[in-house]
């Protein structure tokens, strides 16, 4: 009788709990280390070398747009899974999407 409730009990904290994967930074936190990354990419700094960045913005979920006087870039944000069984902070990487420079 008492494993039927041990099943059930296991069964709602799985429930309750998730799939494993990654749990991202607080809101606040985790936008703060995207717009770092953006800011600290080799592309970014090879193409406004000599242009003014004016503009950082997020233009939709995973995507930011970097904008100049001459050129616009937009990256996609890349997430990486995460090994089987580990939680913690997702990685990501960022990918060029797309470039217009006058």
């Amino acid at each position: 009788m008492r494993l039927p409730a041990l099943l059930l009990a296991a069964a709602a904290g799985a429930a309750f709990l998730g799939p494993a994967g990654f749990a991202a930074l607080p809101p606040t936190a985790q936008r703060l280390a995207e717009f770092r990354a953006v800011i600290g990419n080799a592309t970014v700094a090879e193409v406004f070398r000599s242009d003014e960045i004016t503009r950082i913005e997020l233009v939709r979920q995973n995507r930011y747009r970097v904008s100049g006087a001459r050129c616009v870039l937009d990256f996609e944000l890349v997430w990486q899974p995460q090994p089987p069984g580990l939680v913690g902070p997702g990685t990501f990487e960022l990918r060029e999407a797309a470039r217009r420079c006058d």
